[in-house]
């Protein structure tokens, strides 16, 4: 058994890693996307191995005779690999004068470098390069051949005999009748001339009895002449390494041992170095040295005999973020991919910034916190083998958003590859932030806040932290002001509980939520709908809170103040004018003259024409006002006065039958018509009618006035004026029912028709509408005017007057009509009707309406394609190579706050002239699936059959598209269920595409999948 391990190269790009398993020897393979090149380097430690191994070098030049300067076509060379071995890794290395040489050919395998050195010396270049061949190398004992290596033949190389070129093998190979060694190889490119180069190589433990069990030491070098023999060397641990082609102070001589024949300007030697190891070495020292001969060193492989051999991995798992006061799970994995067991395992985890141990589990594990650390230990781990190790660390008492921390493991057995052993592991410490909550209050009715209006409490908590937050708990009371309430919408998964009078705090009831979890980034609306008290006064304000608590927070959220604003506040606000005809009106007569005479012991009655149009309640809270002019009717006696008594009576005829309202008895001394004394004879009298009844009117009832007068002395009549110095006779009644805007709403078309609309468009034509209903009937709405403002407040109609468009008994419709500029300001409109009533207009009503200017759609259309499946590869990496078939999505989201009209969204899509429609099931769906975002789209999608004529997916077969392109063509599946005639499809989902809300952008998906021709 053995083990390869790659060590990084310090390269301008990273590297990427491939691992595979081959045998019973774990190969970690080092790939580099492209050859990286890099000045002078020196030599260190690249590749370690460990194993029942050794290595076998062989190598050739590429120039014909020493010191020439022509270039042979190829060289070969054979190396001995003993039988029943097996290849751990192979690597070619080359190098010449000159510019790179990026690719050679290997035995017929055209290889590019991995990896090149370069060196400079006196204004020459010099080039070594390395490939990875272990997939190109058998074995058994083989000879191999390496052509199209280039290197600079010019003068300036040549004349002073600088010019060479050459290449050399490397093979680490398993064996079982190997003993266990560590096999490091190291490289770089350096060269050394008139100077030594000194090197220490390390990783490893030299095992007892080293000599008897054997070791190795080889080099690659270039450019050493035969004929230069100053003080040339390679010393080993002091000694001189030498043999018969490679005497003492000739040993970069262009011979190579490896292969036992002169190789022009490369020199591949491999020399027992057994005898020169001492027993728990971890390092010896190789000197290369050179006198008047430059040479350029690129690797140095050594096998050792090593003691127990384990290679410790470590592999972390960790939340990328965990919320503070929440635990954080590490799971680890310790492997030990060795040839031995590791003795005395163990991993180190610091604890920093607060994180504290919290629990673990794992077979065998034992962890404890020791000197800010969580030390966990396992007694043995098996070569080949892992352990798995849960570690949980507390959050609560952190202060940092981010923990770094570097996990590593060890043991007590020698890892020659160490690289591997720990893992930096960052945890984000998050909060939620609950901060950006808030809480709503819309009226319903529109315009001022009134009683029995419906007010809607939107209570939007918004999660803006990078935490979820859980088990949070809504609690609200329902204001006193509040009569009623009911529970709109709350967010899906939260436990609802509700209250009715007399629970809560103001006695109205609670609101609750519990089990509410708000995902960072998102909120969670929760809506109470609570009617207004009919006793809330005017100027009367109040707010609403809602607390929230749960997972360390509490959190008020408090709604704008409301101030009651009834508009009901004038005495008498409803007069009702005595008529010379007996009539009851809202309209005054003009006429000063006219009078109605009631005879002695008689009764005058007034009735309301039209009868009540709608329901109505009168404000019983004092006495009705009550005017009238009268005088008495003799026309004779001189400056006499006479006591009459007036019966005053106010009644609500109801099907018949009179309900007494409200009443008066009064005594009142009249002069006669008669009188010449010069003094007023018609007399005003103002008085209250006590209320008698407080019954509410409804629609239909008939109100009157009855007046009974008697006199005490004669019986003379009484003369009752109707108007007097410009004021007229009436019952003005408080009422609390008078004129009202009962709607203002946004329309498409003119009434009556269109739809109502939410929101607006810039461009669009749109219908302002609103009803105004009086008691008194339609004729007592006397005008209405509309203003209109924009966004920023700008006032764009200043009670603009009103033209009504239709009339019912107690209703009038107005409507407005504008189209938005094209350039409209998004947000937020308002519209405002203003209704006047009666002949006094002192009372109005006035009704605001909030719409906004949506954006046009924005739709956004992504196409992504995905092979997923080939001839060739099948399934797995497939490529889009003639036969492959692929997945093509087709992504749509609308980014704007516009929506589209009702089924008109069409998506045409071409198919290439390449490819082949699938025609049959795909997916379930027919030959297009259709798939809903994460935000509902709106759209719906229906697929019959490939024949359907009124389904939502058609077909063309048109190669010309300059005309247009016309759809209706059948396909006609093969045995496969592919049409390659099929040129266009047709996509017509039905319904509206929704608008983007906040964050929310409505999704939808079609895939279809097609296959290359």
């Amino acid at each position: 058994m053995s083990e390869r391990v790659t060590f990084n190269i310090k390269v301008i790009n990273k590297p990427a890693y491939i691992f595979r398993l081959e045998g019973i020897t774990l190969v970690f393979v080092f790939v580099l996307i492209s050859a990286q090149t890099l000045a002078a380097e020196n030599i260190i430690l690249r590749e370690s191995y460990a194993g029942n191994l050794s290595f076998a070098l062989t190598g050739n030049t590429m120039r014909s005779g020493s010191n020439g300067c022509s270039l042979l076509n190829n060289s070969s060379a054979a190396i001995s690999i003993p039988a029943s071995s097996n290849v751990v890794a192979a690597f070619l290395y080359w190098s010449g004068s000159g510019s790179n040489d990026t690719q050679v050919n290997f035995s017929g395998a055209n290889i590019s470098a991995d990896v090149i050195y370069n060196e400079n010396i006196d204004g020459l270049s010099y080039y070594s390069a390395r490939a990875d061949v272990t997939n190109r190398v058998s074995s058994v004992s083989a000879t191999y051949n390496v052509s199209g290596l280039n290197f600079d033949r010019s003068s300036s190389y040549c004349t002073g005999g600088r010019s060479y070129g050459g290449w050399a093998l490397v093979i680490v190979y398993e064996n079982a009748q190997e003993p266990l060694r560590v096999v490091n190889i190291f490289d770089g490119f350096r060269n050394f001339w008139n100077n030594s180069i000194t090197l220490t190589p390390n990783n490893f433990v030299v095992a007892d009895n080293p000599a008897a069990l054997g070791g190795k030491h080889a080099h690659i070098t270039w450019e050493g002449d035969a004929d230069i023999s100053n003080s040339e060397n390679l010393r080993f641990n002091g000694s001189v390494l030498s043999g018969s082609g490679n005497p003492q102070g000739n040993q970069f001589n262009s011979y190579s041992n490896s292969t036992a024949s002169s190789t022009s300007g490369v020199d591949v030697d491999i020399y027992n170095i057994g005898n020169y190891l001492t027993a728990g070495s971890q390092s010896v020292t190789s000197v290369y040295t050179s006198g008047q001969d430059r040479v350029y060193l690129s690797a140095e492989i050594i096998s050792i005999p090593n003691r127990d051999v384990a290679d410790l991995s470590l592999t972390v798992n960790n939340p990328a973020t965990v919320q503070r006061g929440d635990n954080a799970v590490l799971a680890l994995r310790v492997t030990n991919n060795g040839p031995r067991s590791a003795n005395a395992v163990q991993v180190e985890i610091p604890l920093t910034d607060g994180l504290s141990l919290s629990s673990f589990s794992g077979n065998n594990w034992l962890c404890s916190s020791q000197s800010n650390a969580v030390i966990c230990q396992l007694s043995n781990l098996a070569s080949n083998q892992y352990s798995d190790l849960s570690v949980t660390l507390s959050t609560a008492a952190t202060t940092l958003n981010s923990e770094s921390l570097s996990i590593s493991t060890s043991s007590n057995t020698f890892d020659h590859r160490m690289s591997n052993n720990s893992q930096q592991v960052t945890l984000a410490i998050v909060d939620p932030d609950l901060s950006t909550s808030v809480k709503r209050v819309l009226d319903l009715n529109g315009g001022q806040v009134r009683p029995g209006d419906t007010l809607r409490f939107e209570i939007e908590i918004t999660n803006s932290g990078a935490a979820v937050v859980s088990n949070m708990t809504l609690t609200d009371h329902i204001p006193s002001l509040i009569s009623s309430f009911q529970v709109f919408s709350h967010p899906a998964g939260a436990q609802l509980t509700t209250q009715p009078a007399p629970a809560g705090n103001f006695g109205r009831g609670v609101v609750s939520l519990s089990a509410l979890t708000i995902p960072a980034g998102e909120s969670r609306i929760l809506t109470i709908d609570g009617v207004l008290s009919s006793g809330a006064q005017d100027s009367d304000s109040f707010t609403n809170t809602a607390i929230l608590s749960g997972a360390g927070l509490n959190l008020s959220l408090t709604s704008p103040v409301i101030t009651v604003n009834s508009a009901l506040s004038i005495k008498g606000n409803k007069p009702l004018y005595l008529q010379p005809n007996l009539t009851l009106t809202r309209v005054a007569t003009t006429d000063s003259s006219s009078a109605i005479e009631i005879t002695n012991n008689s009764t005058v009655n007034w009735q309301l024409t039209p009868a009540l149009q709608t329901d109505m309640v009168l404000n019983y809270s004092q006495g009705i006002p009550f005017r009238f002019y009268a005088r008495n009717g003799y026309d004779g006696g001189d400056n006499r006065a006479y006591n009459h008594t007036f019966d005053i009576r106010l009644s609500a005829r109801r099907s018949g039958t009179d309900i007494l309202l409200a009443s008066r008895t009064l005594t009142a001394e009249l002069l006669t018509a008669g009188n010449n004394s010069g003094l007023e004879v018609i007399r005003e009298f103002n008085t209250d009618l006590s209320v008698q009844n407080a019954e509410p009117l409804l629609n239909g009832d008939i109100l009157q006035i009855s007046i009974r007068q008697s006199g005490s002395q004669y019986s003379d009549p009484v003369d009752l004026f109707l108007r007097r110095n410009g004021n007229n006779s009436q019952v003005a009644l408080t009422s609390n029912t008078v004129i009202n805007v009962d709607s203002v709403a946004l329309y498409d078309a003119p009434y009556p028709g269109g739809n109502t609309l939410n929101a607006a468009q810039r461009g669009q034509a749109i219908y302002i509408r609103g009803e105004v209903s009086d008691p008194f009937g339609a004729d007592d709405i006397t005008a209405a005017t509309l203003s209109l403002f924009d966004p920023s407040g700008n006032q764009l109609l200043n009670n603009t007057t009103l033209t009504p468009v239709a009339a019912s008994n107690a209703v009038k419709v107005y409507e407005y009509s504008i189209t938005m500029a094209t350039d409209a300001s998004a947000g937020n409109w308002k519209a405002s009707i203003r209704a006047e009533e009666g002949y006094e207009n002192l009372v109005f009503s006035s009704k605001d309406l909030s719409y906004p200017i949506l954006l046009f759609p924005q739709l956004n259309l992504t196409k992504n394609a995905e092979v997923i499946s080939d001839p060739v590869n099948g399934s797995t990496n497939p490529k889009a190579i003639p036969g492959a078939e692929i997945i093509y999505t087709l992504t749509a989201l609308n980014q704007g706050e516009g929506q589209t009209d009702a089924d008109t969204l069409v998506i045409d899509e071409q198919i290439a002239a390449t490819t082949s429609l699938y025609v049959a099931d795909f997916n379930g769906a027919g030959p297009a699936d259709f798939i809903q975002g994460a935000a509902n789209s709106g759209l719906t999608y229906g697929f019959s059959a490939l024949n359907a004529a009124n389904d939502d997916l058609d077909f063309s077969n048109d190669t010309d598209s300059s005309d247009g392109i016309t759809y209706g063509y059948v396909p006609q599946p093969d045995a496969e269920g592919f049409d390659a005639n099929v040129t266009y499809i047709r996509f017509m989902p039905k319904g509206t595409l929704n608008p983007a809300s906040g964050s929310s952008q409505p999704e939808f998906k079609f895939r279809y999948k097609v296959k290359v021709q």
